[in-house]
């Protein structure tokens, strides 16, 4: 099983105490094992290109999908409304984000995840990662400093966890070279000049 670096980027006001939890609380909803979610529609993470960029734009600009997850479940079941209907805004966001994304690719035909139609019916978190298992404690968690001053290059890790939850995985849909890679963590991260980054590893 692949064992590959994540970077976390949580918020800088984060006290020492708290980072733990803080990582915990953006990784582990993409484990494998955690509790599933009533189907959703998402842009193909498996084959459609830009798909995490479409993802986020629907996080920021609707509602960060999890916090939406929690609101629902929190609602009274008799005042309750269908998950689709709850979610349908949220879909439609990340969908035809990634339909206009510069980094959008032609979509799979054989793709065993959407069909080949670019749009996947899923149960789990919307991310390009289901992790097996991480190391938290917390003399293994390496902080590498607000992400300013940022030194570490991106080939030294496969996946970067942002504040909202969206994680980006080099692998996840189309294979990105080093170059292609360095480019977008770059970009995600100048778009969280607030935050600290967190070294963390996990097995994929």
């Amino acid at each position: 099983m692949p064992r590959e670096f994540s970077i976390v980027l949580i918020p800088s006001s984060t006290t020492a105490d708290k980072i733990g939890k803080a990582v915990a609380s953006l990784l582990d909803p993409h484990a494998r094992d955690s509790a599933p979610f009533e189907p959703y529609q998402i842009p193909c993470i498996n084959c459609v290109e830009g798909s995490e960029d479409g993802i986020s734009t629907a996080n920021k600009q609707v509602g960060d999908f999890h916090r939406l997850w929690h609101s629902f479940k929190s609602l009274p079941a008799n005042q309750r409304p269908k998950w689709k209907d709850y979610i349908a805004e949220w879909e439609e966001m990340a969908i035809t984000s990634t339909l206009a994304s510069p980094y959008y690719w032609q979509i799979d035909p054989q793709c065993s995840m959407c069909g080949g139609t670019g749009i996947a019916i899923v149960k789990f978190p919307a991310s390009g990662i289901r992790y097996e298992w991480r190391v938290m404690r917390e003399s293994e968690l390496v902080n590498l400093g607000s992400v300013e001053h940022l030194r570490e290059k991106s080939d030294s890790f496969e996946i970067l966890v942002t504040p909202d939850g969206q994680a980006y995985h080099r692998w996840g849909g189309q294979s990105q070279s080093k170059e292609q890679w360095e480019q977008r963590t770059q970009e995600i991260l100048s778009l969280h000049k607030g935050c600290i980054a967190i070294k963390v590893l996990i097995n994929i």
